[in-house]
């Protein structure tokens, strides 16, 4: 059964969960040492033990419990950037009702590379097969086709077969 967290615990975790960023932090360098990883996991579970918040729950579940705080804190920020795309005024940027979210605010630093939007509008296949037909159909209707080769950028010697 999964142990459900309040606000103020979910607070209280992530004080503790910031002050090792080797376990969140992509960038940081010693992010992929695995042994490190697992030394300071178990450092922050003894900190959250000691402050009751583990009652019940096993590694595995809070490690699902961390992704699930990641997720949302996506979700909020994703509500916030759609909000600010969509042409309203400042009066209407979407403010996230969580009361823990401030507390994530280190999570907006590594999640930012891990989730970019491409500002490019590339038309999708359909609209260039369309394209492609309707400049066909123009060419026949206006204008006779290019029937002469189009002459290649050679040297006199090259590709006239063998010597």
């Amino acid at each position: 059964m999964a142990v459900k967290w309040n606000s103020n615990q979910i607070i209280q975790f992530l004080k503790v969960y910031e002050q090792f960023p080797v376990l969140w932090n992509i960038k940081h360098k010693d992010y992929v040492n695995i042994k490190l990883k697992d030394v300071l996991f178990k450092k922050m579970w003894e900190q959250l033990e000691d402050k009751g918040l583990l009652k019940g729950m096993d590694e595995k579940q809070l490690k699902n419990k961390i992704k699930n705080l990641i997720d949302v804190f996506c979700q909020e920020l994703a509500k916030i950037e759609g909000s600010k795309k969509s042409d309203c005024g400042t009066e209407d940027i979407y403010t996230p009702k969580l009361t823990w979210f401030e507390a994530a605010h280190f999570f907006a630093e590594v999640l930012s590379t891990k989730h970019s939007n491409s500002n490019l509008t590339l038309p999708s296949t359909q609209n260039i097969s369309e394209e492609i037909s309707n400049s066909q159909i123009e060419q026949r209707d206006d204008e006779e086709p290019d029937t002469q080769p189009k002459e290649q950028n050679m040297k006199p010697s090259e590709g006239m077969g063998p010597p």
